[in-house]
């Protein structure tokens, strides 16, 4: 039998009242010549066979004797895989049915290794998630945070052969992202600037203590990073990096954003030096960064304008009439937060019956 060209791979774990969706998605893709690897991962619940019960011939189910661990069951699917390209989708998330279609074509020029889009967000939430699309933007963006949200990512099967293992255990719930930085500098990544992906929010995903050892892989992948560029952080430091990255949206006091702004000049002057990161697009994204935290901390349009041109790295990073809207609407927003917070400290509103 021939090989399809895209294998999907879908991990699954107790995911009964999902992962059906996440396969029919696949199932009605426009795009068609592709096979579904979903793997189920000693689920305790109903999710072998719900993956069962699905009709398709391009449906491969394995499932395994124990829980293994999200790590072990994608390498497990590459090893399972048989198509050119690995298309990534997990079993609570969703595809647009375009998606494979889209990234087929966009993975046709040769010079694209890894194909990403943005991210829908809908269940307990409904973000939007936009990343950098250009590989210069991508590679910079990793200093900071993952900008390939995986289940969003068809890459080349080819980038995986003779890696062993794909996935590595030292960085759980992390994995993705310490494989997509550790390739960064020998791939072109793209990000199609479409929401393909629908992640799905729900409470089941993570506590606190998954939260932390999170954190601690994130942290990991990125303190190399930083040795790249000679710098050994400080734990002020350490602890300021993490702020700005995975809790980048997070307000900043004006000492913090004074930290910041050094912070961001070190890491300037680091890359001049050691050329660790195409110098346009670091600088950029630096700029971008103080920006979008200026965007969240301050509440007046003129302060954030004022304090983001002090940053010797703004012209790297020119503001738009877009972005001028954006602090604009940001304004009115705290404005509507600050009325709401006094009418109901008003005790003259209370009710009294």
């Amino acid at each position: 039998m021939k090989a399809p060209l895209v294998s999907v791979i879908v991990p699954a774990y107790n995911a009964e009242r999902y992962v059906r969706d996440c396969i029919e998605s696949i199932i009605r893709q426009t795009y068609r010549n592709f096979e579904i690897i979903a793997i189920d991962d000693g689920s305790t619940d109903g999710t072998l066979s719900a993956l069962q019960a699905i009709q398709d011939n391009r449906l491969r189910v394995v499932a395994l004797a124990k829980n293994t661990g999200l790590t072990n069951v994608r390498n497990r699917g590459v090893a399972e895989s048989r198509g050119e390209l690995i298309a990534w989708l997990d079993s609570d998330d969703i595809s647009h049915p375009r998606r494979l279609q889209l990234q087929v074509e966009a993975l046709q020029d040769p010079a694209v290794d890894i194909c990403g889009s943005y991210v829908q967000a809908f269940g307990s939430a409904t973000d939007r998630w936009q990343y950098p699309c250009s590989a210069a933007q991508i590679r910079c963006r990793m200093l900071f945070d993952d900008p390939l949200a995986t289940s969003s990512v068809t890459m080349r099967r080819s980038l995986l052969v003779g890696m062993d293992p794909v996935f590595r255990d030292d960085f759980p719930p992390a994995e993705d992202y310490d494989l997509w930085e550790r390739i960064a500098t020998a791939t072109n990544t793209i990000i199609l600037p479409r929401y393909l992906t629908h992640y799905r929010v729900h409470g089941a995903q993570s506590s606190t203590r998954g939260r932390e050892k999170q954190r601690s892989a994130v942290w990991a992948i990125q303190n190399r990073q930083l040795k790249r560029l000679n710098i050994v952080p400080s734990d002020e430091e350490k602890a300021l990096h993490l702020k700005i990255g995975v809790d980048w949206n997070l307000s900043l006091t004006n000492e913090e954003l004074d930290q910041c702004h050094r912070w961001l000049e070190k890491l300037a002057s680091a890359n001049d030096s050691n050329s660790v990161y195409p110098e346009a697009a670091f600088r950029y994204t630096l700029a971008d960064r103080y920006f979008s935290i200026l965007r969240r901390s301050l509440g007046r349009p003129d302060l954030a304008m004022n304090r983001f041109r002090t940053l010797s790295l703004h012209k790297s990073r020119p503001l738009t009439l877009k972005d001028r809207a954006r602090l604009f609407v940001d304004f009115s927003r705290h404005i509507a937060k600050r009325i709401d917070r006094t009418v109901s400290a008003d005790p003259r509103r209370s009710s009294t019956k």
